[in-house]
C-alpha cells in the first residue's frame, strides 16, 4: 500500500497525521488498529517524505515575488494538496488559513496555511 493510500485511509478513519521530526503523530490513536499500524510502520519513510516534501522551485519564486510565505501555495490553487486531515483540492490561500475541499467531501474546510503541502 502506498504512502498516499495509507494517508487516505487514515483520513477516512478521522485520523490526523503530522510529522514531529522522524516520528509520526496520529490522533486520535484509538482509531488506528494493528493492521493499519503495521502498514504505517512499513511505509513510514515514504509517509514522512510525503509530509515533509520540499516546495518546488516555482513555489519558492512566488513566495519571493510576493514577499509572503503563503504565496508559495499560489501555483497549487485548484490542485491537490496534502493537509493533516488528508488530501484535498486547494481553493484559496491566505496568510493564516487555506480553504480546502477534502477528497470525497461536499463541504470545504479551513486549514492552517503552514500545514498545507504540495502533492507532486
Amino acid at each position: 500500500m502506498s504512502a498516499l493510500a495509507i494517508l487516505g485511509e487514515l483520513q477516512r478513519r478521522g485520523v490526523s497525521v503530522t510529522a514531529d521530526g522522524d516520528a509520526l503523530v496520529l490522533k486520535p490513536r484509538r482509531a488506528v488498529d494493528d493492521a493499519i499500524l503495521g502498514r504505517i510502520r512499513e511505509a513510514k519513510p515514504a509517509i514522512l517524505k510525503a509530509l515533509k516534501q520540499a516546495w518546488p522551485p516555482e513555489s519558492e519564486a512566488q513566495a519571493r515575488r510576493f514577499g509572503q510565505s503563503h504565496a508559495r501555495l499560489f501555483p497549487f490553487i485548484r490542485k491537490r494538496v496534502w493537509t493533516p486531515t488528508g488530501p484535498g483540492v486547494l481553493l484559496s490561500a491566505y496568510a493564516e488559513q487555506c480553504e480546502i475541499l477534502p477528497d470525497g467531501a461536499a463541504k470545504t474546510i479551513r486549514v492552517r496555511t503552514q500545514d498545507v503541502r504540495p502533492i507532486q
